[in-house]
């Protein structure tokens, strides 16, 4: 056979392998791997389908990820793994790729899985840098998601002097798969709990490296002591419940098989739903259960088909069978709440035989998940029961599939198995509270969560922080509210503060000078929309506009206070700088002495004629003088020179100077005087 058939024949054999094995990975249950996880590891498959599928060179050999992704599942499968909550892609907050985050033996673990022939893995040849880089991120990573042991697999073996190299510079000991048994049963398949036979890996190796932490063994844990209630000897039925029971190991804390019960697991163990009612509840008329559960009508009715289809205290009596129940102090209280409320008589005396044989411990959260930041769904109570099961190293059975969810998306692998939910029925009415409750607890396992945007989420999240706060300050309430007064007057001091800058800038922004701050704005926006348009006609600039007002004003207007309020405004709407308004009075300056001449003080022996023109000169001049000492108009520039351009010393300015407009008298006679003058005192240029 040619090189391309052999191709040919090696691709075919490796999209065959890769069939198999997507079987393979869809049959995995839930509390192997979480479904993200699922999807990820699908999903890098089916990318290798794509490549498999290619039309190949028959220069180039066929090289496929096919044997990485076959020790992947075959460490899964391993009967002391669980919940891989990460597979094949970096962690979170880091660029450091880890194969697999899980719980191996009961402990958080990180795994690097390698298929590489063993004659091409070399020390220096990347393995050491890696291992290296992971270990770092392993020893420094916040505490929820610090791993108890990193595990190096080579699943086609190891040479020796590498496996050394390893032990020296890491301190890593070669375990066997295998020492946790070879044979285990109940792995849970899509069709149900099968037994499953031995595993193997071989030719493989595995060196474990410890990662120093807090995780504690439970040998070295206090026992505790279970309560007198707890142990008593209760006689078991013959129904499902009673079976349920007295598969419930009966010992101390001195055992490791250890199972820990949040309250969804054990309202659906002692609700009648799950103990027969089901089919009864289904028999009712409509009309009746309408009335009796009112709006929760299609949750129980729900819940009913999902007990007639798959009874679940069959999946719980898997999961519990030969192991010691546990709850903390939270559940226990929570439960007997929500019993005392709820419950009707048979599951008040199930619930009272289910906690004479289950342990009750303190809380006692282990460091990890304590230290996992409070969110809407990983809350203070959820932190408290499923951290007591991984600080036992116990799974915890429970339906609140939302917490679960949120855990495996902040990385973290934790000892979880997840079960429908179930809620209680009163024999003849449902009291509202108390459904409202138990849907709150079930419905993370019975509805799809919606996503929520994240400034939605961290605003829930900041309300929850807000209201937690608020409820652990000491002192006295406002009424039956649980407000305490030391927040309360701070907050009605806010409050009246906030009223009060309302009012005040209401008054502000309604008082005349406000009013009249707005006349001025829209007057000069007025004006500055007028000298665009006279600028576009004209084609003058906008100092040459200022300046020819000016004169007009100067020259045919009388000098009251609102011809000098309009220059004001007129300077404001052109936006000139302060050396541009003094150009333009030195300009005007400049032409009423080449027009009319200097300023001359002494006209007593001036004929008719210059005696009018050295007046008309004085008046015009005290005008320009008058504007440029207005702040408004024209700041005291040193390139203003309207005394120096008219010949004026100091003395005879104070002599001209127009102190007020008051003096109107003065310049009303002297426009009177220079009123024949007046058609060749316009500015033409």
């Amino acid at each position: 056979m040619d090189t391309a058939g052999i191709q040919r024949l090696e691709a075919a054999w490796a999209k065959q392998r890769c069939l198999s094995l997507q079987d393979r990975i869809q049959s995995l249950p839930s509390s192997k791997l979480s479904a993200p996880a699922k999807v990820t590891l699908l999903r890098l498959l089916h990318a290798e389908l794509r490549f498999l599928s290619r039309i190949l060179s028959p220069s180039t050999p066929v090289t496929s990820n096919v044997g990485y992704f076959e020790s992947i599942v075959t460490v899964l499968l391993h009967p002391a793994l669980c919940h891989a909550s990460r597979l094949c892609k970096p962690l979170p907050s880091s660029a450091t790729h880890v194969d697999i985050v899980c719980t191996f033996d009961r402990f958080p673990s990180w795994f690097l899985v390698s298929d590489s022939n063993p004659s091409r893995i070399s020390w220096s040849g990347g393995l050491r840098a890696r291992v290296e880089r992971v270990l770092h991120v392993a020893r420094s990573t916040m505490v929820a998601l610090k791993p108890s042991s990193l595990f190096l697999v080579f699943s086609r073996g190891l040479p020796d002097g590498v496996a050394s190299a390893i032990g020296f510079q890491f301190g890593a000991v070669e375990v066997s798969p295998h020492a946790n048994g070879v044979f285990f049963e109940g792995l849970e398949l899509e069709e149900g709990w099968v037994s499953v036979g031995s595993w193997e890996m071989k030719g493989s190796r595995w060196f474990e490296i410890k990662i120093p932490g807090d995780n504690l063994d439970c040998s070295e844990k206090i026992p505790i002591i279970a309560n007198a209630l707890n142990r008593e000897e209760v006689e078991c039925g013959n129904d499902p419940f009673g079976e349920l029971i007295s598969l419930l190991k009966q010992g101390g804390m001195e055992s490791v098989d250890v199972i820990n019960f949040d309250t969804t697991a054990l309202i659906a163990m002692v609700s009648g739903i799950s103990n027969g009612g089901a089919g009864r509840l289904l028999r009712a008329p409509e009309i009746e259960m309408i009335q009796r559960f009112k709006g929760n009508y299609k949750f129980v009715i729900a819940q009913v088909n999902s007990e007639l289809e798959k009874p679940i205290l069959s999946e719980i009596k898997t999961a519990v069978e030969g192991k010691n129940g546990i709850i903390c102090d939270t559940v226990y209280l929570e439960f007997k709440e929500l019993i005392c409320m709820c419950g009707g008589t048979f599951e008040k005396s199930r619930a009272d035989q289910l906690l004479k044989n289950i342990t009750v411990v303190p809380d006692k959260p282990s460091a990890r998940v304590a230290s996992l930041p409070s969110t809407r769904k990983i809350s203070t109570k959820n932190k408290v029961v499923f951290g007591t099961g991984d600080y036992w190293n116990a799974p915890t059975l429970t339906a609140n599939l939302g917490f679960v969810r949120a855990i495996y998306q902040a990385g973290m692998s934790l000892l979880t198995i997840e079960h429908r939910p179930r809620a209680l029925t009163v024999g003849h009415r449902v009291v509202w509270r108390c459904m409202v409750e138990l849907m709150r607890l079930c419905i993370g396992a019975w509805e799809v969560e919606e996503d929520l945007p994240w400034i939605q989420e961290k605003a829930l999240d900041l309300v929850e922080f807000t209201g937690t706060v608020t409820q652990a300050i000491p002192g006295p309430r406002v009424g039956q509210s649980p407000l305490p007064w030391i927040v309360a007057i701070p907050l009605a001091y806010l409050g009246l503060s906030f009223v009060i800058a309302v009012f005040k800038t209401v008054k502000k922004f309604t008082s005349p000078r406000a009013k009249r701050r707005r006349v001025n704005a829209v007057l000069l926006k007025s004006v500055d929309e007028l000298f665009q348009k006279g600028r576009d006609e004209t084609g003058f600039n906008m100092d040459e506009i200022l300046r020819k007002y000016i004169r007009y004003a100067l020259n045919e207007k009388p000098f009251n206070p609102d011809t000098v309020a309009d220059l004001i405004h007129l300077r404001t709407a052109s936006m000139l700088e302060d050396h541009q308004v003094a150009d333009v009075l030195n300009e005007i300056s400049r032409r009423i002495v080449k027009e009319k001449g200097p300023v001359v003080m002494d006209i007593e022996d001036s004929q008719k004629k210059g005696f009018k023109r050295k007046l008309a000169v004085q008046a015009l001049f005290g005008k320009v003088f008058y504007l440029s000492e207005i702040p408004e108009f024209c700041s005291r520039d040193s390139s203003l020179i309207v005394k120096e351009i008219f010949g004026v010393t100091d003395d005879d300015a104070d002599t001209l100077r127009l102190h007020t407009l008051s003096e109107s008298g003065i310049v009303e006679t002297l426009e009177k005087l220079v009123d024949g003058d007046s058609g060749d005192s316009v500015d033409e240029s």
